[in-house]
């Protein structure tokens, strides 16, 4: 916008008016990445490598102790928040349901032998 309007207005103007530094708009010109930018890169290409290698069952946690293992150190937040930008998702384990009773079984059912008798009266009198 500012590249537009800048024929007509002063750069100092429309940075004013759109709340930009002028510092930021000329660096934001001469169209270079900052060193931070270009760190996440290529941190961005290591976390790819883990993640390929572990055929993308590795999360975010298991990539950043696996990063520093290697002997690079990186805060666990920003493995992840990379991992979210590039949409890398790490596999999630199914549940597992618990199965405490077959009743689809072709055994004879015991028969209930309580039924037909009286309450009991007392403890252990079954």
């Amino acid at each position: 916008m500012i590249k537009d309007l800048r024929a007509d207005y002063p750069i100092r103007n429309l940075c004013q008016v759109l709340e930009v530094a002028r510092s930021g708009y000329y660096y934001w010109n001469r169209g270079q990445a900052s060193a931070r930018e270009l760190a996440n890169a290529q941190l961005v290409q290591q976390i790819r490598t883990v993640y390929r290698a572990n055929q993308g069952n590795y999360g975010s946690p298991r990539i950043t102790k696996a990063l520093g293992q290697s002997g690079q150190k990186y805060n666990h937040k920003r493995v992840e928040r990379l991992m979210r930008l590039e949409g890398l998702k790490g596999a999630t384990a199914k549940k597992k349901k618990v199965k405490t009773t077959d009743s689809e079984h072709e055994q004879p059912i015991a028969p209930n032998l309580l039924l037909n008798r009286p309450a009991p009266q007392k403890i252990d009198e079954v």
